[in-house]
């Protein structure tokens, strides 16, 4: 009777997505050299083993940020031992995307009438919650700095006569990369 021998990766485990927060990523087991094999994954961060990370899909998030992730597949036929095969790492993961938007309640309000400025912080993917404050400057001034609920922030304005810039910069955070968004109001007397 022949030695029973692990089954042998001929074309190594790829991983297929995006290597950015919020992203799914997935696994493909590679070429083996024997049939009928069942696979386990094992997601790695840097070469090193993620917690609970066993599927064959994976949702990178903040702690993976620049970091290199890979998979590690095993090959385990009906009976004998296991053979293992790890994938290339993706490049280094990144922060999911930010972008700014503002609206002020009247675009052309008066000197001393109080406006509301409605800030949003949205993210690619939507999936990724944007946390944290933002920072409310008017002609490079700043003015508040409220904390995002739900991605949105709000602030109540008094502007003096003359055009003004508002801006609003989201500084990001360890899982959304930063962003900032203006707009220039004229105020009348």
């Amino acid at each position: 009777e022949p030695p029973v021998v692990p089954p042998v990766n001929t074309a190594r485990p790829t991983v297929s997505g995006v290597a950015q927060v919020g992203r799914r990523l997935s696994a493909r087991p590679g070429t083996w050299d024997q049939a009928g094999l069942t696979f386990r994954h094992q997601w790695l961060r840097d070469g090193r083993a993620i917690s609970g990370a066993t599927s064959a899909t994976y949702i990178a998030r903040g702690a993976d940020v620049g970091h290199r992730l890979s998979v590690k597949v095993t090959a385990k036929p009906a009976a004998g031992p296991s053979g293992t095969a790890t994938s290339l790492p993706t490049g280094a993961v990144r922060k999911a995307g930010a972008s700014v938007g503002l609206k002020l309640s009247d675009t052309t309000p008066r000197a001393g009438q109080r406006v509301v400025l409605l800030a949003r912080v949205g993210t690619a993917p939507s999936t990724v919650e944007a946390t944290g404050r933002v920072v409310v400057m008017v002609d490079g001034r700043q003015v508040a700095a409220p904390a995002l609920s739900d991605g949105r922030a709000k602030v109540v304005l008094t502007l003096r006569r003359g055009t003004h810039t508002i801006t609003v910069a989201y500084r990001g955070s360890s899982s959304v990369a930063a962003d900032s968004s203006s707009l220039r109001v004229s105020v009348r007397r």
